[in-house]
């Protein structure tokens, strides 16, 4: 039996970045966060949305990644691809929206997971002269 994208991603994070997915919502119990373990920021979150919020044609759900970018360019320029979208329900600058059905390889989302690890890591502090 093959694993969902939703699976392959869950997967992927537990793996590479020791997290943990963290259900907040108890209205939304199938929605989780993923945080950074030395800043606590969150660097991805997986929902379950209606289609429509993402003006997406047909009734019913879909799973959501919601990850950070470096800049709102790369943002732009990534919502603009198929399955990709400008973030839903998180600052609409740098995060993008993946959809999980499929349309969007897992072996293509992995790298932006990545990337908004990266981006959520703790500044530098600076050294007082």
């Amino acid at each position: 039996m093959s694993r969902t994208c939703r699976e392959r991603v869950d997967a992927y994070i537990k793996e590479n970045y020791a997290a943990q997915p963290e259900f907040l919502w108890q209205r939304d119990p199938d929605s989780c966060i993923y945080r950074r373990f030395d800043n606590r920021k969150w660097f991805a979150v997986i929902m379950v949305i209606d289609r429509k919020k993402l003006g997406l044609p047909g009734e019913g759900r879909v799973e959501i990644l919601n990850v950070k970018l470096t800049d709102v360019l790369t943002a732009e320029l990534v919502a603009q691809q198929e399955g990709f979208f400008k973030a839903y329900h998180m600052a609409r600058g740098s995060w993008i929206t993946v959809l999980l059905d499929g349309s969007v390889e897992a072996e293509t989302i992995f790298p932006l997971i990545g990337e908004s690890f990266d981006v959520t890591a703790p500044k530098p502090k600076k050294r007082r002269k």
